[in-house]
């Protein structure tokens, strides 16, 4: 397996790590390697190198964050909805539109994006917007996939167009 090409959050007795390079996994049955360096590994030599690790592995489902939490209840809710609910001929976001928004939610809070607000809107789409106290960022899921994101610094409009989610990383992780 190559090496970690985004950040991953290995789970610890004491925490969560975050990584970002350096780390290239071999994995057997009984358990899993870890080379801290970015060479091809050659399984036929000995799998005990200096500066390696070797661990159980196990799946790793992440936990949402209290907001990403209380945002995908939110986005379920949408499931209520009735044609026309803001009495206005509003239609219903449909359930790919859901999930799709959910999954995008459930992806980037392993990156503690600022999840601040969700909700539908009049043509069946629905928005999910980060802000912290500097950015902020508007991501629209619509029907036949299509999605579109507005990163705003201040009251700046700085990006629209294609959802890119290493633009909307890096956009909260400047400094």
């Amino acid at each position: 397996m190559p090496a970690l090409a985004e950040r991953t959050k290995i789970k610890t007795e004491t925490g969560n790590i975050s990584s970002t390079t350096g780390l290239n996994f071999y994995s057997g049955c009984t358990g899993a390697y870890i080379f801290l360096w970015n060479s091809p590994i050659d399984v036929n030599t000995s799998m005990f190198a200096s500066g390696s690790i070797q661990i159980q592995t196990q799946c790793y489902i992440p936990e949402l964050s209290s907001k990403a939490k209380a945002t995908l209840h939110r986005l379920y809710s949408f499931k209520q909805l009735k044609l026309n609910w803001d009495g206005n001929g509003a239609l219903v976001p449909e359930e790919e539109v859901i999930q799709t928004a959910a999954n995008f939610l459930f992806l980037l809070d392993e990156y503690d994006l600022p999840i601040y607000f969700t909700a539908p809107g009049p043509n069946g789409e629905i928005v999910l917007e980060y802000k912290n106290d500097q950015n902020s960022a508007e991501v629209f899921f619509e029907r036949d996939n299509f999605s579109e994101m507005l990163l705003y610094n201040g009251d700046v409009q700085i990006y629209a167009g294609k959802v890119e989610k290493k633009m909307l990383i890096d956009h909260f992780n400047q400094h």
